[in-house]
């Protein structure tokens, strides 16, 4: 229904310019010509933009299928799932629960806000639950500025939930790179970090968070030497990401 009153709105300021230009203004008769023409083709213009925002919006929203989407009494986190998020899900599968919560795949930056106001309609007891999650895969990224655009898009699509949701939902982003060469870990770590004031935290399975500083000092010194490279490699990482993301 927005769309179709955005487009009565276009029209009738059309006909209300109309109406002045040939019924008001005292214009030579070229003049009306011409300012009338041009007001037909501006509102021409909005009307198939418009219309060409609508198709778009409804192809989006045809995409969600409801049988994707948690069930009403679903207590766990609910994660829409941005940016690289392929490698995450199953070849033709739009959702992955986890006992950590449910995952909803998201298509590309346009449909995020729809899906936002599609769970907030079909699944309102849920918005408190969702959070949005981008993957970034750097290493699927040839083009610095591609990947740059790619990310500030994410980020007002992110901005255009409040508009479901009352507030912007909490956002994560989650980096996965190849270890550097100079790793010797056994198995993979997690690099963390909530705000500046606690800093980076690692998260080793079954052993839980440290901080980096106390991760590096841990252990004998080849494997001091290990994961003090990784440090420096985690710095060059998260570098090269603040400076894609301003």
């Amino acid at each position: 229904m927005r769309d179709v009153y955005r487009s009565l709105l276009t029209a009738l300021a059309g006909v209300l310019a109309l109406w002045l230009i040939l019924g008001f203004w005292p214009l030579s008769v070229g003049s009306r010509v011409a300012l009338s023409l041009l007001v037909i083709l501006v509102c021409g213009a909005m009307l198939w933009r418009q219309r060409r925002a609508s198709q778009a919006r409804a192809t989006a929203v045809r995409e969600i299928v409801d049988e994707n989407l948690p069930p009403e009494d679903f207590q766990g986190a609910v994660i829409l799932v941005c940016g690289d998020n392929s490698p995450l899900f199953v070849s033709g599968s739009r959702h992955r629960e986890t006992r950590q919560g449910w995952y909803l795949w998201v298509k590309d930056a346009e449909q995020l806000p729809l899906l936002a106001q599609h769970l907030s309609l079909v699944r309102p007891a849920l918005a408190s639950q969702i959070s949005v999650m981008l993957a970034v895969v750097p290493e699927q990224h040839t083009s610095g500025d591609d990947f740059t655009q790619s990310l500030r898009s994410w980020q007002r699509a992110v901005v255009q939930c409040r508009a479901a949701f009352g507030t912007i939902p909490p956002l994560w982003t989650v980096t996965w790179v190849s270890p550097s060469a100079a790793c010797v870990e056994a198995e993979p770590v997690w690099f963390t970090t909530v705000s500046q004031r606690t800093g980076i935290q690692v998260y080793q399975p079954c052993q839980g968070n440290v901080s980096l500083t106390e991760w590096t000092r841990e252990t004998g010194s080849d494997g001091c030497l290990s994961r003090l490279s990784q440090g420096l490699w985690l710095d060059g990482l998260l570098a090269w990401q603040e400076q894609r993301s301003q």
